[in-house]
């Protein structure tokens, strides 16, 4: 599978998320994980993680959860990038955790709003 339609499988993925449709998005995912664990790619096996995080919370798998946003959390502090994906996503799992597991859902809320955060400086950073 190339970068392409790694890029293509993840933003159906993006979209079924945004749909509410988390099993499908995860049934699109599974191929693209496997492939991108062991990329060299970084970017886009974060991306994968942000992907997941809500299909995990979804379903659930609140170790597979963990994991995941572990690592996108790393990946922030290590970075610093920013994505109005990642807020989506991550709001989205911290929706889906608030009641089940509360915490998890504030830490994931917590990410979110640190990338909101660095999006708007980056806003303001390109409007002086």
């Amino acid at each position: 599978m190339g970068r392409s339609s790694v890029v293509s499988r993840c933003n159906l993925a993006l979209m079924d998320i945004e749909d509410g449709h988390f099993d499908f998005a995860e049934a699109k995912l599974r191929d693209v994980w496997t492939e991108v664990r062991r990329s060299a790619d970084e970017k886009l096996r974060v991306f994968v993680h942000y992907l997941l995080i809500p299909c995990m919370a979804h379903r659930g798998d609140w170790d597979r959860f963990d994991a995941h946003l572990q690592a996108a959390t790393r990946a922030m502090d290590l970075s610093g990038f920013a994505d109005q994906d990642a807020v989506l996503t991550l709001e989205l799992a911290a929706d889906l955790a608030a009641e089940a597991e509360p915490r998890r859902g504030d830490r994931a809320r917590d990410l979110a709003a640190r990338h909101r955060q660095l999006l708007h400086s980056a806003k303001t950073d390109s409007a002086e």
